[in-house]
C-alpha cells in the first residue's frame, strides 16, 4: 500500500535542503566574502596573521599576558596595529598620546565599546557614565597615597591597585556606599568585580560566547 505521507515528506526534505544551502551559503559570505567599512579601514594598518572567526583569539590564552602580546606587536608593526576578538570584535590599538588626544577629543566617538555593553546586564548604565564628584575623588586619592607609601621600596602590582581606587571611587559616586576595597582585597564586592572580569575577558576571547544568544541561554557562564 503506497505511503500518503511521501509527498509531505519529500516536500519537508526540499525545504530543509534551501534552507540549509541558504544557511552554508550566508556564512561563507560572512566570513570569506563580506568586507564592513570597519575591515576595509582596518586592513589599510598593520597586524598580526588573523584567521577567519577567530581572529586573534587563538594568540590570547591567558588574560596576564594580553597586554605583553599587544606590546610586542606594537614594538613590530609602530604605534598603531590591529587586534581582532573573533569576527564581530575588532578595533585599532593606539599608543601614540598625539592618537590619544584626537580620539580623546573627537565629539563623535562618545560611545562606549562593546566592553561596556557586556558590563551593562550586571552594572546598568548610571554606574558606567557617572561623573566623579571632586571631594570623593580627594578622600579615596589620600587612601591610595597612604597604601603606596607602605609599599615603598618594594615590588608591587600596581595595575592591582589602581583598579581597587577605581573602584572605590565609583561605588562611593554611583551608589553612594563606602566599599574601602583598597583596604580589604576580601570584600566581596571586590571578589564578585574581579569575577565579572573574568567572565568578560572569557566572552572576549572566545568568538562563539559573543552571541548574546549562546551567552545568555545557552551559556552557564552567562547565567552566572
Amino acid at each position: 500500500m503506497p505511503n500518503n505521507n511521501f509527498p509531505e515528506i519529500l516536500d519537508f526534505f526540499n525545504w530543509a535542503w534551501v534552507v540549509t544551502t541558504g544557511l552554508v551559503a550566508m556564512l561563507y559570505w560572512v566570513v570569506f566574502v563580506h568586507e564592513s567599512r570597519l575591515d576595509r579601514m582596518l586592513k589599510k594598518f598593520p597586524g598580526y596573521k588573523d584567521y577567519p572567526v577567530v581572529g586573534h583569539t587563538y594568540m590570547f590564552f591567558n588574560p596576564e599576558d594580553t597586554l605583553t602580546v599587544i606590546d610586542g606587536w606594537l614594538k613590530k608593526y609602530g604605534k598603531r596595529c590591529r587586534v581582532y576578538f573573533g569576527s564581530s570584535l575588532k578595533m585599532l590599538v593606539l599608543s601614540s598620546p598625539a592618537d590619544f588626544e584626537k580620539v580623546a577629543t573627537a565629539p563623535e566617538l562618545i560611545n562606549k565599546s562593546i566592553f561596556y555593553d557586556q558590563m551593562r546586564d550586571w552594572l546598568g548604565d548610571g554606574l558606567l557614565i557617572s561623573g566623579v564628584p571632586a571631594p570623593i575623588f580627594d578622600d579615596n586619592s589620600k587612601v591610595l597615597v597612604n597604601v603606596l607609601k607602605k609599599l615603598e621600596g618594594k615590588e608591587c602590582e600596581i595595575q592591582g591597585i589602581i583598579n581597587r581606587c577605581t573602584l572605590d571611587v565609583i561605588c562611593e559616586t554611583a551608589m553612594g556606599k563606602k566599599i574601602n576595597s583598597l583596604l580589604d582585597e576580601n570584600n566581596p564586592f571586590l571578589r564578585a568585580t574581579l569575577r565579572e572580569s573574568e567572565l568578560i575577558w572569557m566572552r572576549t576571547t572566545k568568538p562563539w560566547l559573543q552571541s548574546p544568544i549562546i551567552w545568555n541561554y545557552l551559556s552557564k557562564f552567562g547565567k552566572e
